[in-house]
């Protein structure tokens, strides 16, 4: 990472920095001080010390772990999304703190207002680093004067498994609790009534699809972001895998007083993909476009070929403002509360790095949002085998 005097241009954040001498400096006039305040070396937690451009000065003995390196001397000068690969802050503007990601960043938040108010400050951080993995923390930063010089000092908290049990906490107790209810409550109608059970069998046997998905939903991500995930391939028509997705969501609470249709100028794209992991994607996808239609609204789907790829699309009406643009594919970011955050996030995840494809969104007032997703037509056009 270069270190430049001369700022680069920035859309949020300072992209200032000072030159590697200077953090040598710093750094030399600091360790003295920090080999006498041993607690910081025996915290769990990693830790990292910022001068006024947000830059690293010191890494303790946690933080060097968690990035695998021997010394701080490989990070010294750097700032902490780029020490910690941020996917957004390796780019041609200022790096970490600069872009209009970081605008809506828990990490840079708290540095910078704990640099502008002198105060201790504690935000959670969503990270996408460049090799895919997503990483939830937890950051704590406090101000201290030293040498006459500003520092803010940074603890870092993994909180991976915190915001997952809040997710699986939210399926469970409201997802799955609603569509065991439906179950429930049909069967008491049904009874013994053979006539019953001939008219609701339909709506039994989607709620009882329903809660399947959702159980298998959770199955698959778990297996996804451990690497353990199974990819089979085979060949499909995409008219199936969207008929099959659309009757699976028809009878879902999102598509209450909705509609979902298949636009006119879609193709029915014979190729080779995973269909379980491919219908994952999907379901999840309409289903958040549905969540986001008013009363009366339609999703539109449509396949089609082009450049040579399987390309999936999924439209509604409406427009994602900012806030939520910057963050979509965020783990466990969303507007639908705490630990609902893993629909785009998993659509991301399976079809980039399990079927070799890409994911991504279109948004405006005038056009409405569009979800893409673009698959290889078969295993041997899209290069290399998957690797977790």
């Amino acid at each position: 990472m270069s270190l430049l005097k001369f700022p680069k241009p920035s859309s949020f954040a300072s992209a200032e920095r000072a030159e590697p001498a200077q953090i040598g400096d710093e750094a030399e006039k600091l360790r003295p001080e920090l080999e006498r305040c041993t607690v910081l070396e025996i915290l769990p937690d990693p830790v990292a010390i910022l001068n006024i451009n947000r830059q690293i000065v010191f890494a303790n003995r946690s933080l060097l772990a968690m990035l695998k390196l021997p010394d701080d001397s490989l990070i010294c000068g750097m700032r902490p999304g780029e020490a910690l690969h941020c996917v957004h802050a390796e780019n041609d503007s200022g790096g970490c703190g600069t872009t209009e990601f970081c605008r809506f960043c828990g990490a840079v938040n708290a540095i910078l207002e704990t640099q502008q108010f002198h105060t201790s400050v504690s935000r959670d951080c969503h990270i996408l680093t460049t090799s895919d993995n997503a990483n939830n923390l937890r950051i704590w930063t406090s101000p201290f004067v030293k040498h006459g010089c500003n520092y803010t000092l940074m603890v870092v908290r993994d909180i991976a498994d915190e915001v997952y049990r809040h997710s699986l906490e939210r399926i469970f107790f409201h997802d799955i609790i609603n569509i065991g209810s439906g179950l429930a409550g049909l069967l008491s109608i049904i009874d013994d009534d053979p006539d019953a059970f001939r008219e609701n069998r339909q709506l039994l046997t989607g709620l009882t699809e329903e809660l399947l998905e959702e159980i298998h939903s959770q199955r698959d991500l778990l297996a996804a972001e451990s690497g353990a995930m199974n990819v089979k391939f085979s060949r499909i028509k995409s008219f199936d895998i969207i008929k099959c997705v659309t009757d699976m969501l028809a009878r879902h609470q999102a598509a209450e007083n909705k509609s979902m249709t298949m636009d006119d100028s879609s193709e029915n794209i014979e190729f080779e993909t995973d269909p379980s992991l491919l219908k994952r994607i999907l379901i999840n996808v309409v289903k958040n476009a549905l969540e986001a239609c008013p009363p009366g609204a339609e999703v539109v789907l449509k396949s089609s070929a082009t450049g040579g790829k399987a390309v999936f699309e999924v439209h509604n009406p409406g427009r994602i403002p900012d806030e939520v643009r910057l963050q979509i594919f965020n783990r466990a970011f969303s507007t639908k509360g705490q630990g609902r955050g893993l629909g785009t996030y998993s659509a991301r995840l399976l079809g980039e790095k399990y079927l070799r494809g890409k994911v991504y969104f279109t948004s405006s007032e005038e056009l409405g949002t569009s979800f893409f997703l673009e698959l290889p037509l078969s295993p041997e056009a899209a290069g290399t085998a998957v690797s977790p």
